[in-house]
């Protein structure tokens, strides 16, 4: 879903004066508390060092997400690997757009349908193609 400041900038964007630029790049995020639909309330994974957790780079463009085709949603087009685990990450709840690679804020977020738990030592949390969706709702 794209946080309510985002949609109210597309709908400004488009309808109204607002000069507005998409972020770039963007970076997807875990979260093991989601988002509310305002972007705020999440909790990123977070770790000691070496949790070796970073957000993945996942720029805005026509080879990484799926064309809306008139449903109102698009999907990641490309799979989307995170680093091997080096410490507990938790119960992963949410994907996010994050507007910056650090900080930044939450742009627009996937909560899953399958909560996944991700402990040291584990393979790679990979997300496959059509597998986060994003919609406009």
């Amino acid at each position: 879903m794209i946080t309510d400041t985002n949609r109210n900038n597309i709908i400004s964007h488009l309808l109204r004066s607002l000069v507005w630029s998409k972020p770039t790049p963007f970076a997807v995020a875990l979260f093991t508390t989601t988002p509310a639909a305002d972007g705020t309330g999440g909790v990123e994974v977070v770790g000691p060092t070496p949790s070796n957790y970073s957000r993945i780079t996942y720029g805005a463009n026509d080879s990484n997400w799926s064309d809306p085709d008139g449903y109102g949603y698009t999907t990641n087009s490309n799979t989307i690997t995170f680093n091997d685990p080096e410490d507990d990450w938790g119960t992963i709840t949410a994907v996010a757009l994050m507007t910056a690679s650090t900080g930044g804020n939450v742009f627009a977020f996937y909560e899953l349908p399958n909560a996944k738990t991700v402990n040291n030592g584990d393979d790679p949390l990979v997300f496959a193609p059509g597998s986060i969706i994003l919609t406009v709702s």
